[in-house]
């Protein structure tokens, strides 16, 4: 009964909010996604159209504020999803501590659906970001970089002081992982500060999964909740690393040859600056560490979310600790970068 009344909600929500009279609501499966259930995702069927609903809890405005921002900023340049206003114009429609965003929805698969080639997915992921260097930006890095470790140092210090209480062997492992974090983040902070490397827009979370390929063979970006100004050569090692990743597998399938090779096959089609490629390990590293969000989500804000990738994002550092100057290097040879 509790289903059938959520699905009857977001019915009420559509007609009122949006004066929409849907004939069918579903809930929407995210195949790929590892933290979001179907209770927050549904498919809103009218006469006319099928339209897509996200709901978040109230805690995400400013996020979704973002979201909405950064969508405007380059809807121009790429295929997003519209965001359906609601009658009084609005992006988005509070209501019961929950907040809903109505979208077009595309009728089409996503890249992993699909499953493309390697060559065919990094050739897309790099026709986006050369959209994406054409947005314009704050030019440097430094303040983006010093707000962001303080906000891990800050993170950091209150988890630390919850995990001391505790001393279950998850627990254990978690807190000996922030441990790691810490000395990572201290021993590195001063000589990313030093870097002088432009900033551009990034989606930040470019996978197979958030590309959708539609009827007419159009490509749609999707889940823009991550974008923000940063640095290219982040989103495009988070797209690699990602897609070669396989925790079912030994060492999550993480190797240097197919890191170096995906890697050099993206940064050759894209304009970046030699400070920026010689330095590219050294950085997603470093922004690998210090983001801590799932940690906060777990510990702080006492999400229900799967702590197994806790112990991932552990080994995942580690391997990039052990490897990033080999990394480094390799790509140097290859780029000429000296």
């Amino acid at each position: 009964m509790e289903k059938k009344n959520n699905l009857e909600n977001i019915k009420d929500v559509v007609n009122h909010a949006y004066g929409i009279n849907p004939i069918s609501v579903s809930r929407f499966n995210l195949i790929f996604s590892k933290f979001t259930t179907t209770d927050h995702h549904f498919l809103v069927k009218t006469k006319k159209e099928i339209f897509f609903v996200k709901r978040y809890e109230i805690s995400n405005l400013e996020k979704i504020k973002n979201e909405i921002r950064n969508i405007n900023k380059v809807s121009n340049k790429i295929n997003i999803p519209r965001i359906v206003k609601t009658k009084t114009k609005k992006n988005y429609f509070t209501a019961s501590k929950n907040i809903f965003v109505l979208y077009q929805y595309i009728n089409g698969k996503n890249l992993k659906e699909m499953r493309v080639s390697l060559p065919y997915f990094f050739n897309v992921i790099c026709d986006i970001e050369k959209k994406f260097l054409k947005v314009k930006t704050s030019k440097q890095i430094f303040y983006r970089f010093h707000s962001r470790i303080e906000r891990f140092e800050t993170k950091a210090k209150k988890l630390l002081k919850i995990l001391e209480r505790n001393s279950s062997p998850l627990v254990i492992e978690n807190k000996k992982y922030l441990k790691f974090l810490i000395k990572e983040v201290e021993e590195m902070k001063s000589k990313i500060l030093a870097l002088n490397i432009k900033q551009h827009f990034i989606h930040g979370d470019l996978l197979m999964q958030n590309i959708i390929l539609d009827q007419k063979e159009v490509f749609w970006v999707v889940d823009w909740e991550k974008s923000h100004e940063y640095i290219t050569s982040i989103d495009i090692l988070k797209s690699v690393l990602f897609t070669i990743f396989d925790p079912s597998k030994k060492n999550l399938n993480l190797n240097i040859k197919q890191m170096v090779k995906w890697s050099e096959y993206c940064f050759k089609r894209l304009p970046l600056e030699n400070e920026e490629l010689a330095n590219v390990f050294d950085v997603y590293y470093f922004h690998f560490i210090t983001g801590i969000d799932f940690l906060e989500k777990v510990y702080i804000k006492k999400q229900s979310l799967n702590k197994k990738m806790l112990h991932e994002d552990f080994l995942i550092s580690k391997w990039l600790k052990r490897n990033k100057a080999k990394l480094q290097t390799n790509l140097n040879k290859i780029l000429l970068i000296l």
